[in-house]
C-alpha cells in the first residue's frame, strides 16, 4: 500500500510538472492578455492609484497542493515524500513578479497574497491596509519580502531570477493561503528554507501609513482650530474637507477651495461649520514601503466588474499616490456666563447696647399718697419760678399789713 501511494504522488507530481511546463498556459492568478489586448496600454481608472500592466515580471509556473484547512502553516513546510491525503492539488500558474503602473508614473513590483483569486491586466488598485486585504499571516509576509527577491538576491541558490520570484512567491501563499509546492519540484527546497527561516525569525508589524495629516482631532464651531499639515507627502497635496472649510492662514482670510493644492508640509487651519463630525482629506504622493497592501478598487463599486480581484502586496517601495484622512470633532461653543448681579450691601446691624454689669433698679411704681412731684427741668427761656413765688408772698404779707392798720385807725 505504502508502495502504490508513493508511486500515486509521484505520479501526481509528475503530471503537475508537465502541466507547468505546458507552452500557452494561462494562469488563475494573472489572466495574461492575448491577441490585440496584448499591445494595448492598460485599462483607465482615475480615482485608482495603480492598474495591473500587460505584462509580468521574472517569475516562472507551477503547480502543487493546497492543504486542508486544519494545516498551520507555523508548523512549519512539510517535509519531501509528505502525505497528501486530504490535501487539494491546484495549479496556480504562474508564480512571481507582476508589474502594475502607479499615476505616479512608477513602475509597481507586486506579489499576490490570494491564491485563488485572479487578476488582470488594467485591473486597478489602490493602497490600503493589511485588515483590508483580509488574509493571514502578513507579518511573516512581510518578513519573506524584506530578506528576500527582489529586495535582496536571496535565495541565493537559486538558478535565476525568475526561479528567485517563484520561489519567493510559494512562500508567500504558503502563509495566506497554506499552498504547498509538489515534493519533486525544483523549487520545493528553496521555498521550505525561505519558510523554515522566516517562523524561526516572527512577524513584523505592519508599516505605518506613509502618508497622514497631523494636527488637532477636536474643533469649536465657527473658530479656527489648526495648524494641520500634510506629513509623509511629496510634492503638492490636493486638499478638501466636509463639514467646514479650509484656509491657509490662521487669521481665515484665505480659503481654500476643496481641490486646492498646498506643498505638503505646509500649514493650514479649518474652521468648522456645524457641530458633530467633520473630515479633512489629502491626497499626494508618498512612497509606498515594502509590504504596502494594494486593494481592489472598482471604478463602479455598487457594480464592480469584475467582481473580485485579488490581492497584491508591494515588494519594492516606490512612490504611490495615497489617500489621508482625518477625524475632527466639532464641539459646539460654550455658552458666555451671564454677568452675576452686584450684591447690594447688606445694612449693618446696630450695634446692641452692651449690658451693664450693675443690676438696673427697679421701675418705681406709683404710691396712694401723692409724692412730691419732680421739677421739671429749666428749659428755653422762661421766667424762674422761685423768685416770682416771693414777690408775690411779699406782697401778700405788705397787704396784710397794710389792712391791719386801716382796721385800727377806723376804731380809733
Amino acid at each position: 500500500m505504502y508502495v502504490r501511494a508513493t508511486r500515486l504522488v509521484a505520479l501526481v507530481s509528475t503530471a503537475l510538472l508537465a502541466l507547468c511546463l505546458l507552452p500557452g498556459t494561462a494562469s488563475a492568478r494573472w489572466e495574461p492578455p492575448t491577441g490585440p489586448a496584448a499591445l494595448a496600454a492598460p485599462a483607465a481608472n482615475p480615482p485608482a492609484a495603480m492598474v495591473v500592466a500587460a505584462a509580468t515580471g521574472p517569475g516562472q509556473t507551477y503547480g502543487g497542493f493546497e492543504a486542508p484547512a486544519s494545516f498551520d502553516p507555523l508548523s512549519g513546510y512539510p517535509q519531501p515524500g509528505y502525505s497528501t491525503a486530504g490535501y487539494t492539488a491546484t495549479a496556480p500558474g504562474f508564480g512571481g513578479i507582476i508589474y502594475g503602473t502607479a499615476t505616479t508614473g512608477a513602475r509597481l513590483e507586486l506579489y499576490c497574497v490570494d491564491l485563488n483569486t485572479s487578476t488582470e491586466t488594467g485591473i486597478p488598485y489602490d493602497p490600503g491596509t493589511w485588515s483590508l486585504a483580509d488574509v493571514p499571516n502578513l507579518g511573516l509576509v512581510l518578513r519573506v519580502l524584506t530578506q528576500y527577491y527582489p529586495v535582496t538576491g536571496e535565495p541565493a541558490a537559486a538558478g535565476s531570477d525568475a526561479q528567485r520570484a517563484a520561489a519567493v512567491q510559494a512562500a508567500v501563499w504558503f502563509f495566506t493561503d497554506r499552498f504547498v509546492l509538489a515534493t519533486g519540484d525544483p523549487r520545493f527546497a528553496l521555498t521550505s528554507a525561505i519558510v523554515t527561516r522566516v517562523i524561526g525569525q516572527g512577524p513584523l508589524s505592519e508599516p505605518a501609513a506613509p502618508l497622514a495629516i497631523d494636527g488637532p482631532g477636536t474643533a469649536v464651531n465657527g473658530g479656527i482650530t489648526g495648524p494641520y499639515t500634510v506629513r509623509g507627502g511629496t510634492g503638492d497635496a490636493v486638499l478638501s474637507a466636509t463639514g467646514g472649510d479650509l484656509f491657509a492662514d490662521a487669521d481665515g482670510t484665505r480659503p481654500l477651495a476643496d481641490g486646492a493644492t498646498l506643498p505638503a508640509g505646509d500649514p493650514f487651519w479649518f474652521r468648522p461649520s456645524a457641530p458633530g463630525s467633520a473630515r479633512i482629506r489629502a491626497t499626494a504622493a508618498a512612497q509606498s514601503p515594502v509590504g504596502q497592501a494594494f486593494v481592489y478598487a472598482p471604478a463602479d463599486p455598487a457594480d464592480p466588474d469584475p467582481a473580485t480581484a485579488q490581492g497584491l502586496v508591494l515588494a519594492r517601495a516606490a512612490s504611490v499616490t495615497h489617500q489621508a484622512e482625518l477625524s475632527v470633532t466639532v464641539n459646539a461653543p460654550s455658552p458666555s456666563p451671564s454677568p452675576s448681579p452686584s450684591p447690594s450691601p447688606s445694612p449693618s446691624p446696630s450695634p446692641s447696647p452692651s449690658p451693664s454689669s450693675s443690676t438696673p433698679a427697679p421701675s418705681p411704681t406709683h404710691s396712694q399718697s401723692p409724692g412730691p412731684h419732680p421739677a421739671l427741668p429749666d428749659t428755653g427761656a422762661s421766667t424762674p419760678v422761685l423768685p416770682i413765688a416771693s414777690a408775690a408772698l411779699a406782697l401778700c404779707a405788705l397787704g396784710a399789713t397794710v389792712l391791719v392798720l386801716s382796721r385800727k385807725r377806723r376804731r380809733h
